[in-house]
């Protein structure tokens, strides 16, 4: 076992049994996917709590012990002035709050839009970011603090169903994204698909429901199962379709 797992299980040990011994809130920094499901193998559901943010966040700390306010915040990200400004991706920003100094495990999601973005942060570093930030890749920005989401920076999903042969992630990608089969194998390959934010080289992987497959290029959903068989034999499979 790798030793940044052993070091992840040993964390999140300590913190649920401090939780439960003084009887106080106790939190994690933002968890990847693949670092909750660690947790998830080795605590029972009921001794934490996971929180990112809004439903659909991929990245979240989690809560142990008592109930209380996750030490979270919201900065949202605007141009100085919206005439000069570039189209901005989900990497610009990444790259310049990281340029930042910060660690990638104080940020949450980023929620890009037409005209700004939306960063989920712990409040240990937002004043700091709010201040620092001045520029995303060309782009003056400036950084406004909130405490809550707006409903239109929210994830839209959309639920679709594809016919399959089989549930292998080579397939399913291929269907969704509606490519040849050996372009989405190739994929796999080059390590340019994750499922819940870890690489995955294998075409013949079998995804497990509620897990999340990003394709580098092309965008992410959430393998939701199986859900019947067409009268030619092929299966019909379900995603949420992540839309941008």
């Amino acid at each position: 076992m790798p030793e940044e797992t052993l070091l992840l299980q040993k964390r999140l040990l300590e913190l649920a049994n401090k939780a439960e011994t003084l009887d106080r809130a106790f939190f994690t920094p933002f968890l990847t996917l693949a670092e909750q499901d660690i947790a998830a193998r080795i605590l029972p559901a009921q001794a934490y709590r996971a929180w990112g943010g809004f439903p659909e966040a991929e990245r979240k700390i989690l809560c142990f012990g008592p109930e209380a306010p996750p030490p979270i915040c919201y900065l949202c990200i605007r141009p100085r002035n919206a005439k000069f400004a570039q189209a901005l991706t989900h990497r610009d920003y990444l790259g310049a709050l990281l340029a930042l100094g910060v660690k990638r495990q104080v940020l949450g999601d980023i929620l890009p839009g037409e005209d700004q973005a939306f960063c989920v942060c712990l409040h240990s570093v937002a004043g700091y970011i709010a201040e620092s930030l001045q520029q995303v890749n060309r782009t003056s920005v400036f950084v406004e603090q909130r405490n809550d989401l707006p409903a239109y920076a929210l994830p839209r999903l959309r639920t679709i169903s594809v016919s399959v042969s089989s549930l292998r992630l080579d397939g399913l990608i291929a269907a969704v994204y509606h490519i040849a089969r050996e372009d989405s194998r190739r994929l796999c390959l080059k390590e340019q698909v994750f499922v819940n934010s870890m690489p995955c080289g294998k075409p013949d992987y079998m995804p497990k429901p509620q897990q999340i497959v990003s394709v580098r290029g092309y965008g992410r959903f959430r393998f939701l199962g199986q859900e019947g068989m067409s009268k030619r034999g092929r299966l019909k499979a379900t995603v949420d379709l992540y839309e941008s």
